[in-house]
């Protein structure tokens, strides 16, 4: 799984911009994965601003272990590059680290994007432990994390590691961003009672600790599948954890999963289009095996209509068409001031499938315009 395996020298790279950004994320995509309400944090690209000296916090749930974490509120703050000489003390004197430790269950981490020896860790670690005894705090509350360190926290994410900060990517795979930027995805999202119902589901699916893994979205073409899976992973949280694969037929597909299943503390939801049920039937076993840390979301026709009834495993949500008042206002959304006679004509033509008639209506306005221009 070499293209999500961070190292030390890539978070060494990042700037003082890119390395809050990556590290917002990644604290995003932990809260989301340990069930941690982002009502808790409060993360900040905002870095130099003249504030309480802290770049984010986050309250941390009691029962929810983790790694770098205990319960209580814990101050953030981020410094990329090396540490210069009184950095430390500089900024655990701030009045927002000061304010954090006052409280019983404060801690304070301070993420340094720069690798050290170990005799440097220790100096760095003892200076701190020094100042908390100064000021009557356990040492145990405050940490300092360095790039390495950073790397293999980012490395459980392959959607982080894949992102534009590092310059690496897999094939056939894109985060939700890039995913976003699809042309065909740009037409206004139009929401109704049953898509609402299918949006919930899948985010409540994609952040759940149950044994389900599986959750599949099927309909015709261009009815609107991959739209509404967008529309419920771009939250935030979620999107953070989301890979896109636009061909789950391609080697690719079975590549990531099978070195995601194989990596133990890899965690992802992993969204396959044009997924047919057999392949999902052949691709399923990764996310049963990984012990809940692989989620699939597969997309593809309903077989009903193709002649064939292929049992399959996980969730099921078959999307159907919109009805004629909805898809009147996409096309007003998306083509404003379009002729009533070419809105009825895509109406009818398309039979309720979104992208079906946005191009119908493109085609029309274009064919239109030349006779416009000449009269």
């Amino acid at each position: 799984m070499t293209a999500f395996l961070i190292s030390g020298a890539d978070v060494e790279r990042l700037n003082s911009y890119s390395l809050p950004a990556v590290l917002n994320a990644l604290l995003t995509a932990e809260a989301n994965l340990r069930g941690v309400p982002l009502s808790g944090l409060n993360l900040t690209m905002r870095t130099t601003d003249p504030d309480a000296g802290v770049d984010g916090s986050i309250v941390w749930p009691k029962k929810t272990s983790h790694d770098h974490f205990r319960p209580g509120t814990i101050a953030v703050q981020y410094k990329a590059g090396k540490l210069k000489s009184g950095d430390i003390r500089t900024e655990f004197a701030k009045k927002g680290v000061r304010h954090t430790l006052k409280r019983a269950s404060g801690q304070y981490v301070l993420f340094v994007g720069h690798e050290y020896a170990v005799a440097t860790r220790t100096k760095h670690r003892r200076t701190l432990r020094d100042l908390c005894k100064r000021r009557g705090i356990k040492p145990s509350r405050c940490s300092i994390l360095y790039a390495d360190q950073i790397a293999r926290w980012i490395s459980r994410f392959p959607a982080l590691a894949i992102g534009p900060e590092f310059g690496k990517a897999y094939p056939a795979f894109a985060t939700v961003a890039q995913w976003r930027e699809l042309r065909n995805l740009k037409n206004p999202f139009k929401l109704n009672q049953d898509r609402e119902l299918v949006i919930n589901q899948l985010r409540s699916f994609a952040q759940s600790a149950s044994d389900e893994n599986i959750f599949r979205v099927e309909g015709q073409a261009g009815v609107g599948k991959t739209r509404l899976v967008l529309e419920a992973l771009k939250a935030d949280g979620i999107a953070q954890r989301t890979l896109y694969c636009i061909d789950a037929d391609g080697p690719p597909a079975q590549q990531l999963l099978a070195a995601l299943q194989s990596e133990i503390q890899a965690s992802a939801i992993v969204v396959l289009d044009e997924c047919e049920r057999s392949r999902q039937e052949e691709l399923s076993p990764y996310a049963e095996f990984s012990g809940g840390r692989l989620r699939m979301v597969c997309i593809g026709p309903t077989e009903k209509l193709l002649g064939t009834t292929t049992p399959i495993s996980g969730n099921l949500y078959q999307l159907r068409p919109l009805p004629q008042e909805e898809m009147e206002s996409i096309i007003a959304d998306a083509h404003p001031g379009a002729p009533q006679e070419i809105v009825n004509f895509a109406v009818r033509l398309s039979g309720g499938m979104p992208k079906l008639a946005i191009f119908i209506t493109d085609t029309l306005e274009a064919i239109a315009q030349p006779s416009v221009r000449r009269s």
